[in-house]
C-alpha cells in the first residue's frame, strides 16, 4: 500500500501543469489543500470557484474541535503539499511537522511553505505513517485530514499516533468511510477509483482508537454533504469551472479525463446517497 501510494503522487504530471506538483486534479478544485469541501454551505457549493475555501473550512472546524493553539506542536501526517499546515500555522502561530512518502509533494510542500515565509513554523519530512520517525511523546496533535484511507494497517498506524503523543494529546481525524451497508462490490469499485485504498467504518476506526487507549472525545457526520449538496452542486460546477481548465491543459486527452473523474465522483454521491459511504470529523484524546 504505501509503495502504491507513492508512485501514485509521484508520478503525478498534471500538478506540474499549474504549478502544484503532486496535486493532479485535485488541486484544481482545492488547492493546496487536496481534501474535498466537506462543508454544509450552500453558497459554497454552488460555486466551484469557492470549493477551496470550503476545504479550507473543513480545517478551520477540525482545529476548533482540536482546540489548537499557538502552543500546540502538531504532526500533520499525509500532509500532502502542505495546505492544512500551512493554515495551521498562519491561523495559530502553532508548530507544525508535516510527513509524507510522496518526495514529489514534499517538494511542492517545501517550494510553497518557503513562498509563504512560513519555514520558521512548518517543517516537512518524508515518512511512513505505519513508522513514524519520532520519538516517544513528541506532539500535542496529530493532524490526520483525509488521508487515513491510504492506510492498510490501521491499528499498528494508530499505535503510532498514540507513541508520538504526548499525555492528554489529541488525535485529529477527518475522512473518507464505509458503511456497514456497503457491498463488496462497491468496495472493490472505491479501490479502481481512489487508488487501492483501504475504507473501513467509523465504528471499526473506533474501536481501533479505543482498545489502543484512545478515549473518543467528539465526533462529527458530515455525510449530509454528500448526501444533498454534492447531488445539487456538483456536476454543473464542475463542467462550468474544471473542464475547461483541464481541457486547455491537456488537448489531447483532457475530455476525456474529465469523462472519467466526473464519473468516479458521480458514483462516490451515488453511494453517499444510499447511506454507503460518509465523512467524519472526530477528537481523540491520549
Amino acid at each position: 500500500m504505501v509503495e502504491h501510494t507513492k508512485r501514485y503522487y509521484n508520478s503525478d504530471i498534471i500538478g506540474s501543469l499549474y504549478g502544484l506538483s503532486g496535486a493532479g486534479l485535485i488541486g484544481l478544485m482545492s488547492g493546496d489543500q487536496l481534501h474535498p469541501p466537506m462543508i454544509y454551505d450552500e453558497e459554497i457549493w454552488r460555486d466551484g470557484n469557492r470549493w477551496k475555501e470550503g476545504a479550507i473550512k473543513c480545517c478551520e472546524r477540525l482545529a476548533s474541535l482540536a482546540k489548537i493553539n499557538g502552543s500546540s506542536l502538531v504532526l500533520d501526517v499525509g500532509s500532502g503539499i502542505g495546505g492544512p499546515g500551512r493554515y495551521l500555522a498562519h491561523t495559530f502561530g502553532c508548530r507544525v511537522v508535516g510527513l509524507n512518502i510522496s518526495e514529489l509533494q514534499t517538494k511542492t510542500a517545501k517550494r510553497l511553505t518557503k513562498e509563504t515565509s512560513l519555514e520558521n513554523l512548518v517543517g516537512l519530512c518524508l515518512g511512513d505513517a505505519e513508522d513514524l520517525p519520532f520519538k516517544d511523546e513528541a506532539f500535542s496533535v496529530v493532524w490526520t485530514m483525509n488521508m487515513f484511507y491510504h492506510i492498510q494497517n490501521k491499528p499498528k498506524t494508530l499505535r503510532e499516533f498514540y507513541r508520538v503523543l504526548k499525555p492528554n494529546g489529541i488525535l485529529a481525524f477527518d475522512d473518507w468511510v464505509i458503511t456497514k451497508d456497503t457491498k463488496e462490490e462497491e468496495h472493490q469499485k472505491l479501490k479502481q477509483i481512489w487508488q487501492n485504498p483501504s475504507f473501513g467504518t467509523i465504528e471499526e476506526y473506533m474501536s481501533f482508537m479505543e482498545s489502543i487507549g484512545f478515549k473518543v472525545e467528539d465526533i462529527v457526520d458530515v455525510s449530509n454533504v454528500g448526501r444533498e449538496l454534492m447531488p445539487k452542486h456538483f456536476e454543473r460546477e464542475f463542467d462550468r469551472c474544471f473542464c475547461p481548465i483541464i481541457k486547455k491543459l491537456l488537448p489531447e486527452y483532457g475530455e476525456e479525463l474529465t469523462e472519467i473523474l466526473k464519473r468516479d465522483i458521480k458514483f462516490t454521491i451515488k453511494l453517499y446517497q444510499e447511506n454507503k459511504f460518509g465523512y467524519f470529523r472526530l477528537i481523540a484524546r491520549k
